[in-house]
């Protein structure tokens, strides 16, 4: 009779290990299945932040600089209207959302204006 109280006693205390360890699991999951959409929405707000931060960074403005002053330098050489309009075209998609005072060279900083207002003849 011992015997098998122990056996029992062992596999009562199994089965509520086996218990308490998937009431963990089931809680776990749950306070992630709440959780996720918490962190999808911090994560866009994040994302945002660091596209706003990367708009503004010296390397990006440089580089957005330099290919103004090519497409300055295009427009001053071509001949074309045609040619020149899709240059103007091409700035005003390519740099719609760039704001122009981030830009240090005022002419480039026209020049954008000018692109954007349709100014360039």
């Amino acid at each position: 009779m011992k015997i098998l109280k122990g056996i029992g006693i062992t596999i009562g205390g199994t089965l509520v290990l086996f218990l308490c360890v998937g009431g963990i699991m089931s809680i776990a999951t749950g306070v992630n299945y709440i959780s996720k959409p918490f962190e999808t929405i911090m994560r866009k707000n994040d994302a945002e932040v660091d596209r706003q931060v990367f708009e503004e960074g010296k390397s990006h403005v440089e580089s957005v600089a330099r290919d103004l002053a090519k497409a300055k330098r295009e427009i001053a050489e071509e001949k074309d209207e045609v040619a020149k309009k899709a240059i103007v075209n091409y700035i005003n998609d390519t740099y719609a959302n760039f704001d122009a005072s981030n830009l240090e060279d005022s002419s480039l900083r026209q020049f954008l204006k000018d692109c954007r207002n349709g100014n360039i003849k």
